[in-house]
């Protein structure tokens, strides 16, 4: 699926985690990625089913991207460290009407 979503990157291996909790801090918003992925090249994929209407779906990308690229840098590491991190909401509908 993801060779077909993206198929200028040349995806051919990628290790996959169903349902990946980040931000596990007791007094945050939790979030479980429905299918999160990385490649050999260290670009993490996370791929988001929505089956229901939601208020502001660009917020909710938002945030998600910003989870995201929170778990990807690691304790010292510079901000240009951050991996290239691609989210993807298929949605049954447009999700902004």
């Amino acid at each position: 699926m993801l060779q077909s979503i993206l198929p200028d990157l040349g995806i051919t291996e990628v290790e996959v985690t169903p349902q990946k909790q980040l931000n596990k801090k007791l007094l945050e918003k939790n979030v479980i990625m429905d299918l999160w992925a990385k490649n050999k090249d260290g670009k993490i994929f996370d791929v988001e089913m929505q089956t229901t209407k939601q208020k502001w779906p660009g917020v909710r990308f938002r945030y998600y991207q910003s989870i995201s690229d929170q778990d990807s840098l690691k304790p010292g590491e510079d901000l240009d460290q951050i991996r290239e991190t691609y989210i993807i909401f298929i949605y049954p509908f447009d999700p902004f009407g």
